[in-house]
């Protein structure tokens, strides 16, 4: 997912690669984000990482590395 922000808003894309290519499956833009969103600093101690498989199959997650920093 990609979250971008823009003149007050935010615009967040979601790609699936199924193993043809990346497919878009969330396009959308939130008019009126938490007040967090529009502040890197406070978003970034609010974010958190959520890996979820709602389907038959499996999820590979490779090259990936998550650090936990103490506050």
């Amino acid at each position: 997912v990609t979250c971008l922000r823009e003149g007050g808003k935010v615009h967040m894309i979601g790609e699936i690669d199924c193993g043809h290519g990346y497919v878009k499956e969330v396009d959308v833009l939130d008019k009126k984000p938490l007040a967090s969103f529009m502040d890197p600093a406070k978003f970034m101690v609010m974010s958190y990482l959520w890996l979820r498989n709602n389907g038959k199959g499996n999820i590979d997650i490779e090259d990936v590395k998550v650090k936990c920093h103490p506050n």
